[in-house]
Order: C-alpha cells, then structure tokens, then sequence
C-alpha cells in the first residue's frame, strides 16, 4: 500500500517527511480531541510527505496540509460545531474538504468528502476505508461527454442546482 500511495502522490508537491515530534504532536491532539488514533495509512503518508499539493496524475487537484497546519485547520474550519468528529486532512483545492471520520462509534480508517458550505453529516460523501481509497477517488477520471475536463463533484453539484430551479413548483 504505500508503494501505491507513493506512485499516486508522485506528481505532487510533496512536503518533507514528517518529523517523530510532529507525528507524536499531531497523534497527541488527536487523541485528546477525538479520542481516537489516527489511521496507520495516514500515518503511513505522514511519514513519506507531510502535506502534499499539486495535480494528481489524472489531473485533478488535491492538497493535503502538514500535520502543524491541522489542528488550526479544523479551528479556522470550525469543524467541531458544524461535524464533530470530522477530522479534514485536505480538499480538491475547490469546494470540497477530504477528512477521517473520528467519531467514537465510528470503524476506523473511514475516508470521507464534504462540500465546505454544506459541513454537516446529512450531506456526507463516503470516499474509502484506507488512505489510498481516497487517492484513487481523488484521481478519478472525471470527463464529461462534451470532452471538457470538469471536477465531477462540482459538476454535478451544479446540474442538481439547475434541476432544482428549472423544476415546475406546485404552488405557481
């Protein structure tokens, strides 16, 4: 597995390993907030980059912040109020927040995406059980039929919008 996500993070600008004082600050803070570990996979990434921004190989963005970024990160985000236990570890450099699902009751290593005006976990999107799930997610092919090369998710966000103005309402 982290052959294959050091294949997959290759294109990126990659940040420095992370350092055993970082990785023990971070997995303190964690622990204390959430009361959970963080995921070994991550850990795993941690230890060949600590943070990560670029175009994957398919072509689409993705930024992953250094583990000193991150508690400020979920602060700033205020994930806590809106999802607790919602751990964003990164984003599609647009709209939408990657992070691990670090609620108490829930199985480890649980990958998730949100749009960051929709942080609530009504409108949550499973992306994997490991890190590199939400690699080969965040690298998908997202084409559309015309050719033009879209993020999915926004576009799709974007169609529904349409389809819910355009909709003949009841009441007119």
């Amino acid at each position: 597995m982290r052959d294959e996500i050091a294949r997959l993070i290759e294109p990126l600008d990659r940040g420095a390993p992370i350092t055993d004082e970082a990785l023990q600050t971070l997995s303190r803070y964690v622990a204390d907030k959430y009361g959970r570990a963080l995921p070994e996979d991550y850990v795993a990434f941690l230890r060949l980059a600590d943070g990560a921004d670029g175009d994957l190989e398919g072509g689409n963005a993705i930024v992953l912040w250094e583990a000193e970024e991150l508690p400020g990160v979920q602060r700033d985000l205020e994930t806590e109020e809106h999802m607790p236990g919602f751990f964003v570890i990164g984003s599609d450099s647009g709209d939408y927040l990657y992070g691990i699902d670090l609620r108490k009751d829930a199985p480890a290593g649980q990958y998730l995406e949100t749009e960051d005006a929709a942080m609530d976990w009504d409108y949550i999107l499973w992306r994997g059980e490991s890190f590199l799930e939400l690699l080969r997610y965040a690298d998908r092919p997202a084409t559309p039929a015309g050719g033009g090369r879209l993020s999915f998710p926004s576009r799709l966000v974007e169609s529904l919008r349409r389809l819910v103005r355009e909709r003949p309402r009841a009441d007119r």
